[in-house]
């Protein structure tokens, strides 16, 4: 993942996602408001911190569960990514965005 400070507001991302605004961070990484230029919607993005092939792996199995996982009480990832920058990979999830959390 590059740099926090290389994430700015207007910023693409992974080639179709326009960064607009940080909305949350923690230990394990960022989330971002953004607009997918090639749905039109916009989407909370977190993109998670650089991770090791083992690290990738169990975030790949735990997306499979997540995914499957159905309630009014929670989000549903609609894609998991894998943006590979300057070398380096950032995996991320796509939902949807909810402005009011």
């Amino acid at each position: 993942m590059q740099q926090d400070n290389q994430y700015k507001p207007g910023m693409i991302f992974d080639g179709h996602f326009l960064l607009k605004k940080l909305i949350g961070k923690g230990s394990f990484g960022k989330v971002w408001l953004a607009f997918d230029q090639w749905t039109e919607l916009e989407v909370a993005i977190k993109m998670y911190a650089k991770m090791d092939s083992q690290d990738s792996n169990e975030f790949i199995k735990e997306f499979k569960v997540a995914f499957n996982l159905n309630h009014t009480n929670l989000l549903h990832a609609t894609y998991l990514g894998i943006c590979k920058d300057e070398g380096n990979s950032c995996p991320y999830l796509v939902m949807p965005y909810c402005p009011q959390g």
